[in-house]
């Protein structure tokens, strides 16, 4: 390149920037005089409102217009339309509070129900019990409901919780496990000695209708801690049933990855969010109540950020590693005893075939198979969120080894 062509060059780039550098000067130039205009105007627009003293503000819903006073009965008159500016931040809701109209006696579980609701529901309805399964209120027609104690009707006794609902089967009282049928009377001579719970990991699958059936000729609950991939797969043919016949139902996450470390509590919280919302499907909206960390992997804090008990095990029954009935009904005998957690599941057709005999044999033993809320109330215990329980076995009540606390 020669300097005659060098000179050129640097003519142009000396051009492109002397044009940039007015442009830029001519962009400043109009962006200041847009602002002056529009504070004048603004300004303009103040006087006039000020000048107006009998022009009203009427809110309306999410719009706010100001009216003006001249306006005749015949519509005649100008309207004037001035929206309010959209506030900065939003407002802090108001916190949810318990009203009552009437305060329930004692709050230890002797006393009589009051009546009460939150400040977020209605304050009517429609007076009787209304609801379902273990999800009963007594309503009055000021919308409030029993709550937190005892009533009498004739000869039967029945318990509202703090939040309303009506016990049904075991309940946990101050401390002490009670029993109430299916109408919720109360039933003290109820033998609550000989409960384990059957817990099945890793469904629904193909073979979950099987084992529903057994359950059913038993009149036995278990608890399904199920993954959302499956529930994709087969949640409309069986979790209307679970729900249907009492069984109670868990989240096991929706792929089931191993969650060790406290750095996998992001990942804990989406992964059983993704699949709570499947099982709000069959719900009616409802989360699950309890939670099982895969591989029985978790650390405190992760439990702490799901915010639900996380259940463990204490009966193993190998069902995915050997998976005969031999080795199956081995582990059962060998270790069973009242209070057991078992760790079963429901994606294996040697699981649902073991069923088939082990189902029967804990009947004969005179074993009751509940949910496991059902086997902690059982021993006075109220499952607590962000806790992880290990057995209800009596060893375990005795040392204080309920939970890993």
């Amino acid at each position: 390149m020669n300097a005659e062509q060098r000179r050129r060059i640097t003519q142009r780039n000396n051009r492109r920037r002397e044009n940039l550098r007015r442009l830029y000067i001519l962009s400043v130039a109009a962006a200041a005089i847009l602002l002056v205009i529009f504070i004048a105007l603004y300004h303009r627009e103040g006087q006039k409102e000020a000048q107006n003293p009998e022009t009203r503000t009427v809110s309306a819903g999410t719009q706010t217009e100001a009216v003006s006073a001249n306006s005749t009965s015949e519509g005649r008159g100008e309207l004037i339309l001035t929206p309010e500016p959209t506030p900065e931040a939003t407002p802090t809701p108001e916190p949810v509070t318990f009203l009552y109209t009437v305060n329930p006696e004692k709050e230890d579980g002797t006393g009589s129900a009051g009546r009460g609701r939150r400040s977020d529901e209605p304050a009517s309805a429609e007076e009787g019990l209304s609801g379902s399964g273990r999800r009963r209120r007594y309503y009055y027609a000021d919308g409030t409901y029993l709550v937190n104690g005892w009533v009498r009707n004739g000869e039967h006794a029945y318990h509202f919780s703090k939040d309303g609902y009506l016990a049904v089967g075991w309940t946990a009282i101050a401390g002490e496990g009670l029993y109430f049928d299916e109408r919720g009377a109360w039933k003290p001579d109820e033998d609550g000695t000989k409960l384990v719970a059957l817990t099945f990991d890793d469904g629904p699958g193909p073979y979950t209708n099987q084992i529903l059936d057994i359950l059913a000729r038993y009149d036995a609950k278990a608890t399904f801690f199920l993954l959302g991939t499956e529930i994709e797969k087969y949640g409309s043919n069986v979790l209307p049933r679970m729900v249907a016949e009492g069984h109670l139902i868990g989240n096991h996450t929706y792929s089931h990855v191993q969650l060790p470390a406290d750095e996998n509590a992001d990942e804990a919280e989406w992964q059983f969010y993704l699949c709570d919302e499947l099982i709000k499907n069959y719900t009616g909206g409802e989360i699950a109540r309890v939670v099982r960390f895969p591989f029985g992997d978790y650390t405190h804090y992760s439990v702490q950020r799901v915010n639900r008990p996380n259940i463990l095990w204490d009966l193993d029954t190998y069902d995915w590693d050997d998976g005969s009935l031999e080795s199956i009904m081995g582990e059962v005998t060998s270790l069973l005893e009242p209070g057991n957690i078992f760790l079963l599941h429901d994606i294996y057709d040697t699981t649902a075939a073991a069923c088939e005999t082990l189902i029967p044999y804990l009947a004969e033993q005179g074993y009751k198979m509940v949910t496991v809320e059902e086997l902690a109330a059982s021993r006075g215990y109220e499952l607590e969120n962000g806790v992880t329980y290990l057995s209800f076995k009596q060893m375990n009540i005795d040392e204080g080894r309920v939970t890993d606390e």
